[in-house]
Order: structure tokens, then C-alpha cells, then sequence
């Protein structure tokens, strides 16, 4: 240890001092300077260290002239020896890091003098918060469609358009029950705190009122959207599109006049049903509505919508007929001749397989067709080249169209689910050859259903397929069973991936 002293008066000197420490791993010594004052006190001298210097670079003989320029700038002075342009530069370095340390110093003090409490975080909890933003645009929106006057020319009273606007925009933030609906109005939503009426005391009976009213003028309401809606967008409305869903209820739905039963899309037939039409344009924006029994048949909704489109939705028609634009669903035979004689023009994919048609074109369409890549732009934009294609082409008809269509990505998805229906039938037919050889089932009537139940689940496989009963003398038992593929097998391999789109347009390309 080193110390270089500079005397100052009589009763202290400062120095600077050199501390040399080493690792005890790595062998390798590490210095360490600071300026220490030496005091008298009435028990004798004393050191104090008053500053730290870190690592000093400056030589050992300059030490004392730092030390001297340092115990100045504490007592707010400047001494002759910063003069050196050094030793000037190192006390301001080393002041610069000693007020640094003493802003920390004096924050952790204050911070150590605090009155802090520990909290759980655990037990907090809050109390009247509401959601605000969803609501804001609801209500924008309200206002911009003029739902109010509309609701007004309805005959509806001022907390019954509150109430519509409660119940609209809350299915709109949170779809769910008109209890649900209830509960979220009470508790929490800031939209109440919008509304001219004060909703906030109201019963849920009023929530399931509304909600009727609202439905006995749906068509109005309907009527005066479209026509709100036509003056704030440009629309050609070209396009009509429609389709058809159903919805169940877990209750019994006795007093429900349209609750049946059918074939529920949400796999739910064992519940009564309804059935709902939506009838929108090509920008999604809704025309009207309809609401039919859970077991309408969906092809027979058809002419209530041209006949609506044709009177209720005369605005949407004056400029141009809409073209109606139908899945296979509701394309059937008799549709299209009905959009035929309301002269609607229309693209659709008819119900009945009309590719059988055409198998000639088919099995040379990757060859003769013209091919559309439909590659995606996040697929380029990746550098995959590889896209899936469609080809087609144009076959005229008296008055429009059809156009033969061969999907690549419609082909890898068919004749792999093919593949699967036709392996887990040939193994059931298997199956069941194996039992008969056993013994364990031999009568012929029993046989006969067992390959019926097999047809029934495998209906589009087993019918390219001949099953043969191998009965004994008596006839009364069967002993071995044989499957022949049929030459339609063939054919339905040709057809995969296949489809024909029909239209009355005469002008567009494939």
C-alpha cells in the first residue's frame, strides 16, 4: 500500500490511496484508488474515506497535485494546480461520478425514511369498473344509422328505443342470452351511462319485451337500414348472396309455433330447431332475413326470397337485377328453372351431379382445360412456388353458360377421403367374410342385412361395388362371400375433384 499525502492546515491532510486486490481463481490483481482524509480527534487520528476514484491512470507523482484539486473542489474552490489540463480533467471525472453517488445515496435514504405498506396483492379487488370502449363505437354507429328515427317511426316510446340500443349493441360486445344481456347492463357496461333513459334499475322482463318488438318489426327496420345504409356507401349491389342455417333449443319449445325437429348443422337433432335465411350483398352487407320452422326444407325457401327481393328490396333493384349466387344446397332442378322465370341472373352449382355429363371433357382436363393458379400471396410472398390449380372451361348453352371445372385441391381432398371410405369398407367386408367362414354367422337373411348395413354406411363406395353370397345346396346358408369392382369405379375416379358451375351471364370468360 501506497499513500501520497498533501498537508492542509494543521489539523487534516488528504491523500490518495492505492488498494491492490487478487483473484483467487484466476491469480489476476485488480487496483482500486480513493481519497482519504486524516484527522485529530481528542482520541487521536483518524482516516475516512471521501471519495472513490475507481482506477486511476494518472502517474503516482501527480497523485498529490489531484488530491490538492479535489480537496478544492469539495470546499467549492479552484486551485492553481488545474492548471495541469490532466489533472484538470481527472477531478472533473472523478466529481462527476462522487455526485452521482451522492443523488443515489440521498434517494435510498429518503426512500429508507418512507412509510411503506405491504399489500397483498392476493386480497385486492375492485369495485363499479365498467367497459367503455366497444361501447362508444355501438353508439357511434347507433347514431350514424339513425336507429332512433327509425325506431321512432315504428311506434316506439323513448325508454323503448334506450332499451332496443341497450339490447342491439350488447349482442353486438357480448353475444348471449337476454338474461346474459340483462346481467351485462346492469353490471358491466358504461352504456347506460349514454342512453337518454336511466336503464339502470330496469327488470329483466323488459330485456325479453324489447327483444319481442323488435321482432314484430323486423321487416321495417330491415327496410330502413337498407335504405340508411344505400345513402351512406355506394353500392351496385351486383351480387346477391344466400344461404340458409338452423339454431336449437336445449327446452322443449312447446309454445313455439316454428320448433321442430330436422337435421341440426350443429350436430344437435335431438333438440328442436329453427331455421334462419340471410339474404346479404356482395359486401356482406345484410338485405333482409327470414324465419322458417326447424323442418323447412331449404329448396323450398327459394321463391319466398325472389319474391321479396322483387317487392321489399326494390331500391337494391333499380339500377341493375342482382345476380343470385346459391350453393348446391338450394340449387336444385326446380330452382333454377324458378330463377329462370323471375329472370334473376345467377351463378350456382346445381344440386344434381351434372360432371357426369361431361366425362369426356374430364378425362383429358389438365391437357385441354385453361389452368387458373391460385396461389396465395403469403405462399409467394415465401418464396413457395408450388400452388394449386383449377382448371375449366366454357361450354355455352342457349341462354348462358356452364363452365367444367377441375380443382386440384378438390381432387387431393377427395380421393384421399375415398381412399379411407373405400379401405374401412373392403375391411367390414372383410370382416364379415371371415365370420361367415367361421361359422359365426351363416343364415342368409342375417348376411344379407349385415351387407345392407354396409351399403347404408358406405353409400358412396359400396355402390361401385358387386357383393356375392356364396350359399350351400340348401340354400339356406351362406358359406363364403366375394366383391367385384365395378367399371363406375373408374369413373368416379375420372369425376374427382370435379364440378360444374352454371350461369345465365353469356359475356364472361371461363
Amino acid at each position: 500500500m501506497v499513500d501520497f499525502k498533501f498537508t492542509i492546515g494543521y489539523n487534516k491532510t488528504m491523500f490518495i490511496r492505492e488498494t491492490i486486490t487478487k483473484n483467487k481463481k484466476t491469480k489476476k490483481e485488480y487496483k482500486k484508488h480513493v481519497l482519504v482524509e486524516s484527522y485529530r480527534t481528542e482520541k487521536g487520528p483518524r482516516q475516512r474515506v471521501v471519495m472513490q476514484l475507481g482506477t486511476l491512470t494518472l502517474p503516482k507523482s501527480e497523485w498529490k497535485k489531484l488530491a490538492a484539486a479535489l480537496e478544492g473542489r469539495l470546499a467549492g474552490q479552484i486551485t492553481l494546480f488545474e492548471d495541469d489540463k490532466n489533472i484538470a480533467e481527472a477531478a472533473e471525472e472523478a466529481m462527476a461520478h462522487f455526485s452521482f453517488n451522492q443523488k443515489k445515496d440521498k434517494v435510498k435514504k429518503e426512500r429508507d425514511k418512507s412509510d411503506f405498506v405491504t399489500v397483498d396483492m392476493e386480497s385486492v379487488s375492485t369495485g363499479g369498473s365498467r367497459s367503455l370502449g366497444p361501447e362508444l363505437v355501438g353508439h357511434a354507429v347507433w347514431k350514424q344509422l339513425e336507429m332512433d328515427s327509425l325506431l321512432r317511426s315504428c311506434g316506439f316510446t323513448d325508454i323503448q328505443r334506450a332499451l332496443a340500443e341497450a339490447v342491439i349493441v350488447g349482442r353486438l360486445i357480448e353475444p348471449s342470452s337476454d338474461l346474459a344481456s340483462w346481467r351485462w347492463l346492469r353490471e358491466r357496461t358504461a352504456l347506460v351511462e349514454m342512453l337518454p333513459v336511466d336503464l339502470s334499475s330496469i327488470g329483466k322482463d323488459a330485456i325479453y319485451k324489447i327483444a319481442d318488438e323488435l321482432l314484430e318489426n323486423k321487416e321495417e327496420i330491415e327496410r330502413g337500414l337498407r335504405d340508411r345504409e344505400a345513402s351512406l356507401f355506394s353500392r351496385p349491389n351486383q351480387v346477391i348472396l344466400y344461404d340458409l342455417t338452423n339454431t336449437y333449443f336445449e327446452g322443449s319449445a312447446l309454445n313455439n309455433e316454428l320448433a321442430h325437429r330436422g337435421k341440426s348443422k350443429e350436430k344437435r337433432s335431438d333438440c328442436a330447431l329453427v331455421t334462419l335465411a340471410l339474404v346479404v350483398d356482395d359486401d356482406g352487407f345484410p338485405i333482409f332475413s327470414q324465419i322458417y320452422g326447424g323442418n323447412q326444407s331449404e329448396p323450398e325457401t327459394l321463391k319466398d326470397v325472389l319474391d321479396r327481393l322483387k317487392i321489399d328490396a326494390s331500391l337494391e333493384l333499380v339500377e341493375q337485377v342482382p345476380m343470385i349466387v346459391m350453393d348446391r344446397g338450394i340449387a336444385t332442378k326446380d330452382n333454377l328453372t324458378l330463377i329462370k322465370e323471375m329472370e334473376f341472373p345467377y351463378i350456382i352449382v346445381e344440386r344434381r351431379a351434372v360432371e357426369k355429363e361431361y366425362i369426356d371433357e374430364f378425362k383429358n382436363a389438365k391437357e385441354s382445360f385453361e389452368r387458373i393458379d391460385t396461389a396465395k400471396g403469403e405462399q409467394q410472398s415465401q418464396g413457395i412456388t408450388k400452388s394449386e390449380a383449377v382448371y375449366v372451361k366454357q361450354i355455352p348453352l342457349k341462354k348462358g353458360s356452364r363452365v367444367l371445372c377441375l380443382s386440384e385441391n378438390r381432387e387431393k381432398k377427395e380421393i384421399a377421403m375415398d381412399a379411407l371410405k373405400e379401405e374401412r369398407f373392403l375391411d367390414d367386408v372383410n370382416r364379415l367374410k371371415t365370420s361367415v367362414k367361421k361359422g359365426n354367422i351363416q343364415l342368409v337373411e342375417k348376411v344379407s342385412v349385415r351387407v345392407g348395413r354396409l351399403r347404408e354406411r358406405y353409400p358412396s363406395i359400396a355402390g361401385h361395388y358387386d357383393i356375392h353370397l356364396e350359399l350351400d345346396e340348401r340354400e339356406k346358408k351362406v358359406i363364403d362371400i366375394s366383391y367385384k369392382r365395378k367399371g363406375t369405379r373408374k369413373k368416379r375416379s375420372i369425376l374427382t375433384g370435379c364440378y360444374v358451375i352454371e350461369t345465365s351471364n353469356e359475356t364472361l370468360s371461363a
